[in-house]
């Protein structure tokens, strides 16, 4: 066996090989095991993707939903409102003292938008909170069925996971996912990856608990 001594009788030598030897097994297979996992949080939101745009095919949603924390999500969702042609949007994780003016001043955008049918959630401060201010705003709204919620692609999965557990009658919503997609030949992208993935084990350990 690969981890068990090999002799009955070690040297100190000997002994510290394998303890370095199993080190680096155990190393190579973590890491391997995790750049697996990030690669499904990759596909699963290509496969989300595609599956909003199959739903929104001949049809809008009732409402897009956009998480705040990274360029590119706001102008995103603006896109697909006009592909859509849906203007209901609420935007998630502002900070306080900004305004739909503010937050559009600084977009230029082309389209025409209707800032009218905009709601912005001042309080959510953190992924968790997002999607317990979504649901809030859902139960305010109950004629709202079908709901495109839009981040980046790294992002998608820890918001899926979390709205399956917290939601409470998931029969009367239908979500679905899109956004932005990551350019992973930047270290950068490369990097926020890596650390969603490791808050994604500790959502779901966290989610195990609650």
């Amino acid at each position: 066996m690969i981890f068990s001594k090999r002799y009955v009788f070690e040297t100190e030598l000997t002994r510290f090989y394998r303890y370095w030897r199993n080190l680096l097994v155990l190393s190579f297979i973590t890491c391997f095991a995790y750049v697996i996992f990030c690669l499904a949080i990759v596909m699963n939101s290509n496969k989300e993707a595609e599956r909003a745009h199959a739903a929104f095919f001949n049809r809008s949603p009732d409402l897009i939903v956009v998480y705040t924390g990274d360029k590119g999500r706001i102008p995103f969702a603006i896109k697909k409102a006009k592909e859509y042609q849906q203007n209901r949007i609420f935007i998630s994780g502002v900070y306080k003292q900004n305004t739909v003016d503010i937050i559009t001043s600084t977009l230029n955008l082309q389209e025409k938008v209707d800032f009218n049918q905009w709601d912005i959630d001042y309080e959510a401060k953190n992924t968790f909170e997002n999607v317990a201010e979504t649901i809030k705003y859902l139960n305010e709204n109950p004629s709202l069925h079908n709901i495109l919620i839009i981040s980046h692609d790294y992002h998608l999965l820890r918001i899926e996971t979390l709205i399956d557990s917290l939601v409470k009658t998931p029969g009367h919503f239908n979500f679905y996912y899109d956004g932005p997609k990551a350019n992973y030949s930047q270290m950068n992208n490369l990097k926020k990856l890596f650390i969603e993935s490791y808050k994604l084990i500790r959502t779901y350990i966290f989610l195990f608990f609650y």
